[in-house]
């Protein structure tokens, strides 16, 4: 396994929980897929107004037409999975507001790389700007990721 984590990465609000479930589906089908001679990596950096985590492996690569599904609910191609990994953990990404990319190189890699927002610094906000923050109370996310709380916009 090969790290690559940026240090001083600026925070993010996130609920731990969610995310450990999200980050374990991804981790989870990345050593099931793989053999004693496939690598595995996970890189993290700062993309503009994103912390980027990236979850790369040597492992079979996807086909085109598995890409396209490996998201619907109850797709799979392993003999024992339910196909419930992957689209919980989509779904977690985009409760955070964040974003998942699945590329796949025939015979090379398969990579996920998955997007949060930057805590806003004026607005506490998940990169919100001070606009689109307006009808949100500063302290409806609570610390750095624990007892994490949404309110809808104009509540």
């Amino acid at each position: 396994m090969k790290a690559d984590l940026q240090e001083n990465l600026p925070p993010t609000l996130l609920d731990d929980e969610q995310i450990q479930r999200a980050l374990h589906n991804f981790l989870k089908n990345a050593i099931e897929a793989m053999d004693s001679s496939d690598e595995f990596s996970i890189q993290t950096y700062q993309e503009s107004d994103q912390v980027v985590l990236r979850i790369s492996d040597t492992a079979h690569d996807i086909p085109q037409a598995g890409r396209r599904r490996i998201f619907d609910p109850f797709f799979t191609t392993k003999r024992s999975g339910t196909g419930l990994g992957l689209p919980l953990a989509q779904e977690i990404i985009k409760q955070h507001q964040g974003t998942i990319l699945c590329e796949s190189v025939v015979g090379k890699e398969t990579q996920f790389t998955i997007k949060l927002p930057i805590r806003d610094s004026d607005t506490g906000e998940k990169g919100n700007s001070k606009e689109e923050s307006k009808g949100r109370r500063k302290g409806d996310y609570v610390g750095e990721g624990r007892n994490t709380r949404e309110t809808e916009m104009g509540e």
